[in-house]
């Protein structure tokens, strides 16, 4: 299903200006937890039906299969990270994310263009929804 352009299919309520540092607190909780694969603090911060994907690239829906894609990146890139946003933008439920993805791959991709043992990395722009302290979409572009 494709979203409209500033559609979210999830039901919500809004966010309001004062959870601004609840949010900036559940991404950077979000990072903490990616960076070092700490698959228990990510699934308490993703809601059960997440929708996510990486545009071009793959997507999915729920949490147990999201917690599978995140290890199974982590074996082939271990140590991968996202360095700390550059520039974040929040509109309502919507938190747009831009920073750099790094990672040395142990095997070659080329669907992705990587090739072993070199460092590579990713400009990109995630794109959170937040409803009730939890993700409830992530989305990368890059």
């Amino acid at each position: 299903m494709m979203l409209e352009p500033g559609r979210s299919t999830h039901k919500s309520r809004e966010i309001g200006v004062q959870a601004s540092d609840e949010v900036m607190q559940i991404l950077e909780a979000f990072r903490a937890a990616y960076n070092s694969v700490d698959i228990a603090a990510l699934e308490a911060l993703v809601a059960e039906d997440v929708r996510w994907e990486h545009h071009n690239r793959f997507k999915g829906t729920g949490r147990a299969p999201l917690m599978q894609s995140i290890l199974d990146f982590a074996e082939r890139m271990p140590g991968r990270y996202f360095d700390p946003p550059t520039r974040v933008a929040v509109n309502g439920q919507t938190v747009f994310v831009e920073r750099k993805w790094r990672a040395t791959p142990v095997r070659s991709d080329a669907a992705w263009g990587w090739e072993a043992g070199v460092p590579t990395s990713m400009d990109t722009c995630s794109v959170y929804v937040i409803d009730a302290g939890k993700i409830v979409e992530w989305g990368d572009y890059g």
